[in-house]
């Protein structure tokens, strides 16, 4: 089991995706600046043409 911001899911919950940047974070001092919800609309709107 994961622990997500929801709480426990089950590893066979394919609707849900985290991402642990704790490695790039502390090697690499690097800290995401776009939001997930940032990143889904920038991938809508490439699908849709509309960069």
């Amino acid at each position: 089991m994961e622990r997500g911001a929801a709480g426990l899911r089950p590893a066979g919950d394919d609707d849900w995706m985290g991402v642990d940047v704790s490695a790039a974070r502390g090697v690499l001092g690097w800290e995401p600046v776009r939001t997930p919800r940032d990143m889904v609309g920038d991938l809508w709107r490439a699908a849709a043409g509309r960069e």
